[in-house]
C-alpha cells in the first residue's frame, strides 16, 4: 500500500471500544490442528483452509460458495496461497495442489518423487505461466500449468519468495550467511545477490517490494549471527539502509511504516529511514504468527490470543482469546474487516472500534 496514511485512524461511524465485535464465523470439519496458510481475500471471497478442505466463503457473510476436499491430507501447509490468473496454489505433503478459484475445481497437482525434496512449508509465488516453490537444499522448482516441472539448480539456499516485475526476490542462505537475491523470472539469470555479512537467514517473511525497494528481515541464523532489516535497491541491490537487532517472523507493509513481529513483540520502522519508532511486548509467550494492518490499527494472531495495537503509538490495546477456546495462528485484514483463523473456525470481525464493517 503506498502512500502517506494517517494512523490516526478512521474516525468514520467510529464507537467506544469494547472489544472486537464478531461479524459471523465458518465453523471447520475437524479440529485442524495449527492451520498454516493465510486466508486470501480476492473478489467477494475469503478463501480459507484449516481443516481438509480448501473453502471459499463470501466475505460479507460467511456463506459458503464451494469447497473442495483433497484426501489424505490435513489443511494445506504453506504460509500464504500462491495466486495468478484465477489459479489458486497450495502443498501438503510431498505435493502441489491448485484450484480454480471460481468454482473450486481441481486443476492440476505434481507430486515430488523421493529423489527430490520440497519444502512444503513455504509458501507459492507465481508468474503468468508457472508457480515457483522451493526444496530443502538449493533447487527451485518451476511448475508449469500442465503439471510439468523444471528443476533449477542455484548456489544458495531459498526460502520465502516474491516475483515483481518480472523478477524474483528470494530470501536464502549461502553457508552460514543470509542473503537476499534476485533473478529474472524468465531465465533465472542472477542479477544481483545482497550479503550484509554475518547475519542470520532472510527465510520466515517472503521479501516485499514497493516503488523499487525491497525490505527483507532477517530471523533464523547460526549461534553468533545477528539479525536485522534491510531495505534494497531492488534493480541493484545496493543497501539502502538496515536496522540491527530486529527478528522478522512476519511483516507487513503499511504507508509509512512497515510493522512486524519477532517472535514476543511487535514493532513498527520508519520505511525511509530504517527508524525504530516504537516495539511493543505482546501477552503470552513466543509466537510466530502473521500480523496484519487496518485503519490504523495493527493485528497480530497471537496463539494465546487476537491482539490490537495502536499503529501510531504502539499500545497494545486489546487481547481477546478465540472464541471456540482454542489458539489464533493467522489474520488476514481487509474489505473493512478482520479475518482471524483459529484451530476450528474462521472469524470475521468489525476493526476495532467499530461494531460493523468499515465502507
Amino acid at each position: 500500500m503506498a502512500g502517506c496514511f494517517d494512523f490516526s485512524t478512521n474516525s468514520k461511524s467510529k464507537e467506544t471500544p469494547i472489544g472486537l465485535n464478531l461479524l459471523w464465523d465458518y465453523a471447520y470439519d475437524l479440529d485442524g490442528g495449527a492451520p498454516s496458510v493465510k486466508p486470501l481475500l480476492h473478489g467477494s471471497m475469503i478463501i480459507t483452509s484449516g481443516d481438509i478442505n480448501v473453502t471459499s466463503l463470501k466475505f460479507e457473510t460467511g456463506e459458503m460458495i464451494w469447497k473442495t476436499p483433497f484426501e489424505h491430507h490435513m489443511q494445506l501447509m504453506n504460509r500464504s496461497f500462491g495466486f495468478q490468473n484465477n489459479v489458486i496454489a497450495g502443498s501438503v505433503v510431498k505435493k502441489i495442489m491448485t484450484w480454480n478459484v471460481t468454482d473450486g475445481q481441481e486443476l492440476f497437482s505434481f507430486s515430488f518423487p523421493d529423489s527430490l525434496s520440497f519444502n512444503d512449508f513455504k509458501g507459492i509465488s507465481t508468474t503468468e505461466t508457472s508457480l515457483i516453490a522451493v526444496s530443502n537444499g538449493r533447487n527451485l522448482y518451476k511448475l508449469d500449468h500442465e503439471g510439468n516441472l523444471n528443476i533449477i539448480p542455484l548456489n544458495a539456499r531459498s526460502y520465502e519468495t516474491t516475483v515483481h516485475n518480472n523478477v524474483l526476490f528470494a530470501g536464502q542462505r549461502m553457508g552460514d550467511e543470509g542473503i537476499v537475491s534476485a533473478y529474472n523470472v524468465h531465465t533465472m539469470e542472477l542479477l544481483w545477490s545482497f550479503n550484509p555479512g554475518s547475519f542470520g537467514f532472510f527465510s520466515r517473511e517472503a521479501p516485499i517490494v514497493e516503488n523499487n525497494i525491497v525490505y527483507v528481515g532477517t530471523t533464523d541464523g547460526p549461534t553468533g549471527s545477528r539479525n536485522g532489516f534491510f531495505a534494497l535497491n531492488a534493480q541493484t541491490g545496493e543497501e539502502i539502509w538496515r536496522r540491527e537487532g530486529i527478528f522478522t517472523y512476519s511483516a507487513v507493509l503499511a504507508g509509512d511504516r512497515i510493522f512486524g513481529v519477532n517472535g514476543q513483540r511487535v514493532w513498527a520502522l520508519d520505511k525511509h529511514t530504517g527508524e525504530l519508532l516504537w516495539i511493543t511486548q505482546g501477552r503470552g509467550g513466543h509466537s510466530e504468527s502473521n500480523l496484519d494492518y487496518l485503519d490504523g490499527y495493527v493485528y497480530w494472531a497471537h496463539g494465546g490470543g487476537l491482539h490490537v495495537f495502536n499503529a501510531e503509538s504502539g499500545e497494545l490495546l486489546h487481547v481477546m482469546p478465540a472464541p471456540d477456546g482454542s489458539f489464533f495462528w493467522r489474520v488476514t485484514a481487509g474489505a473493512g474487516r478482520i479475518f482471524a483463523q483459529s484451530n476450528r473456525h474462521l472469524y470475521a470481525f468489525a476493526p476495532w472500534g467499530h461494531t460493523q464493517p468499515l465502507d
